[in-house]
C-alpha cells in the first residue's frame, strides 16, 4: 500500500477524499511520491505544522504570479491542469516561454533559479520551484471537491483577489476564504479533522512520552495528560480527558479495520507506520467495537419498556457508564474504574461552585473521602452480572418453554437440567413482565431481543472484570493512592475558587 494510502487511512478519511487522491494519483502527473504524500498531509490536517492554511496562502501567492506572468482567465487554469508533467523543471520551463514572449504583466515580481519572488509593499514572498508540483496538486484536489462543484467559486476566489494589484491584504482574504471552505470540508469528510485541536495535543503529549515514535495508550497515559492539562478549560475535567482518549482510540480503531479490510495487513503497533500499542484484541468483533452502542438503549424501547429487567437507581445506574463504553473500559480498566470513582465528585464541585453552595461541601468532594472504592465498584459489577445471568435463564425459559412452533429448537445443546433451572430461576423473578409462562409470537419477538443484549451485557461485564482481575495492581492499595492523586489535583484546580 502507498503510503499517502496509509496516511489517508490513519486519519480515517472517508471514500469520497480517498477517491479523489486516487484519481490525481492515477493521471501520473505527479512523479514524486513525496509530492501526493505531502498533499494528503494537507488534506487531513496533520501537515503544515501549526498553521494549516500555510499551503493556501502559498497557493495563492503563486496564483498571483501565474497571473502577472499572462496566464489569465482559462490559460489559468490549463497551466494547472494540463501540464502533462507536473515537475519543478517543467513548471519553471512553462513560466520561463510564458515570460520570453510577453515579460511580466506587473511590476515586482524577480526570476532566479530556485523561484520567483513578489515584492509586495510591506514585504517580500518567495515561491521556490521545488514547492510549486505540491501547490498545483492542492489546486487541482480544492478543484475536485464536491464532485467539481467548488472549481467555480475556487476562480471567483482567484478572481476577485486579483483584481487591481493584489496586496497582502487581498491575498490574505483569498486565503481566508479557501481556509474556510476547506475547513468544513476537511471536517465533514475527515475523523482526525472533526477532532483535530483535541487530536493534536494528545498527540504532542503522546510522542514525547514515547519511544522510538511508538505511541503507548493506557492508563497511565490517561492520568498523566489530565494532570499536565487540568488547568486548560477543556481539559479540566477528568471525564473530558477520558473521553478524548477514547475518541481517539475509535478513530485509530476504524482507521486500522478500513485499511486492514483493503490490504489484509495485520494491525501492529506503531503509528508512524501505521500502528499503536493498545490493547490486545477484543473477542468482540472490530465492528462492533467501532460502531458500538450501549445495550441498555435497547430497553429503552417501547416494546421492551413495559418489562422490568432493571431497577434504574440500582440495577441500571451501576453498570451504565460500562455499557456506554463498551470494549473501550476493558481497554483502559484503572482508567475507566478512575472515572467511575472520582468523575461524579468533580462534577459535583462544578456544580456547587455554580449554584455557590459554600466551601465546606465543596472541600468535603475534594478530600475524596466519599469516592466509593475500587473494591465497592467491583462487587457492583459483580452484583450486575449475577442478575443479568438470571434474567438470561428467565428469558431462555420464556422463549423455549413455549409451546409455538420452532421455539424450542433454538439450541440443541440446552439440557433439561438448564432449562430446569432456568424455570426455577423464572418463577423467582417476581418483576413486571415475568408472570406468564406462555407468550405469543410478538412477545417472543421482544424477549428475543432482549435475550441477545443481555448476553453482551453479560459478555462485556465478565470482560471488564477479568480485565481488572488480571490487571497488576492491588485494588485496594490502588485506590488508596488515585484518591490522594485527585484530591491533590482538584485542590490545584478549585483551590482558588474557595
Amino acid at each position: 500500500m502507498s503510503n499517502f494510502n496509509q496516511q489517508l487511512y490513519q486519519a480515517n478519511a472517508d471514500g469520497e477524499i480517498v477517491e479523489q487522491i486516487r484519481a490525481i494519483a492515477e493521471t501520473l502527473r505527479y512523479a514524486s511520491g513525496p509530492t501526493l504524500e505531502r498533499l494528503v498531509h494537507i488534506v487531513v490536517g496533520t501537515g503544515s505544522g501549526p498553521n494549516r492554511d500555510a499551503p493556501l496562502y502559498e497557493l495563492c501567492h503563486l496564483v498571483n504570479i501565474v497571473d502577472a506572468c499572462g496566464f489569465v482567465g482559462d490559460n489559468r487554469l490549463l497551466l494547472f491542469m494540463g501540464i502533462e508533467r507536473v515537475l519543478p523543471t517543467d513548471i519553471k520551463d512553462q513560466i520561463k516561454s510564458k515570460l520570453k514572449k510577453s515579460g511580466w504583466q506587473r511590476e515586482g515580481f524577480k526570476v532566479d533559479e530556485k523561484g520567483i519572488s513578489i515584492t509586495y509593499p510591506d514585504q517580500i514572498f518567495e515561491v521556490r520551484y521545488g514547492r510549486m508540483p505540491l501547490l498545483f496538486a492542492l489546486h487541482e484536489f480544492l478543484s475536485g471537491m464536491d464532485g467539481f462543484t467548488f472549481i467555480t467559486e475556487l476562480n471567483d476566489i482567484f478572481d476577485e483577489m486579483l483584481a487591481g494589484s493584489p496586496n497582502i491584504k487581498a491575498i490574505k482574504k483569498a486565503t481566508g476564504k479557501l481556509a474556510s471552505k476547506f475547513r468544513k470540508y476537511r471536517h465533514a469528510h475527515v475523523e482526525w479533522a472533526k477532532h483535530e485541536e483535541k487530536f493534536d495535543r494528545m498527540a504532542s503529549f503522546l510522542t514525547k512520552r514515547s519511544s522510538k515514535s511508538i505511541w503507548c495508550i493506557d492508563d497511565a497515559a490517561v492520568l498523566e495528560f489530565w494532570i499536565a492539562h487540568d488547568q486548560g478549560k477543556e481539559q479540566r475535567a477528568y471525564k473530558t480527558v477520558f473521553d478524548s482518549f477514547v475518541t481517539l482510540l475509535r478513530t485509530i480503531q476504524r482507521s486500522s479495520h478500513k485499511k486492514s479490510a483493503e490490504s489484509a495487513q495485520p494491525l501492529g503497533a506503531d503509528w508512524e507506520t501505521d500502528e499503536v500499542d493498545i490493547s490486545e484484541t477484543d473477542r468482540l468483533s472490530f465492528d462492533d467495537f467501532a460502531e458500538w452502542q450501549s445495550p441498555l438503549l435497547l430497553f429503552d424501547k417501547s416494546k421492551l419498556s413495559g418489562i422490568n429487567f432493571f431497577k434504574a437507581s440500582t440495577e441500571r445506574k451501576h453498570i451504565e457508564n460500562l455499557m456506554i463504553y463498551g470494549p473501550d473500559a476493558g481497554r483502559l480498566p484503572l482508567a475507566f474504574l478512575r472515572l467511575e470513582s472520582f468523575a461524579q465528585l468533580q462534577s459535583g464541585i462544578t456544580n456547587d461552585l455554580r449554584l455557590k453552595r459554600g466551601s465546606d461541601i465543596i472541600l468535603e468532594r475534594i478530600s475524596c473521602d466519599n469516592a466509593p472504592t475500587y473494591i465497592e465498584k467491583e462487587q457492583q459489577f459483580q452484583s450486575s452480572l449475577k442478575h443479568i445471568v438470571r434474567l438470561q435463564k428467565s428469558v431462555l425459559f420464556l422463549l423455549l418453554g413455549s409451546e409455538e412452533e420452532g421455539v424450542s429448537d433454538i439450541d440443541e445443546n440446552i439440557t433439561s437440567e438448564i432449562l430446569d433451572d432456568a424455570q426455577e430461576v423464572f418463577l423467582g423473578m417476581k418483576r413486571k413482565g415475568f408472570h406468564n409462562k406462555e407468550i405469543d409470537e410478538e412477545q417472543q419477538e421482544v424477549f428475543q431481543l432482549a435475550a441477545e443484549s443481555l448476553v453482551t451485557m453479560s459478555y462485556l461485564i465478565k470482560d471488564f472484570l477479568a480485565k481488572v482481575e488480571n490487571f497488576k495492581f492491588e485494588l485496594k492499595e490502588q485506590f488508596k493512592c488515585d484518591q490522594e492523586t485527585f484530591s491533590t489535583q482538584f485542590k490545584k484546580i478549585y483551590g482558588d475558587f474557595l
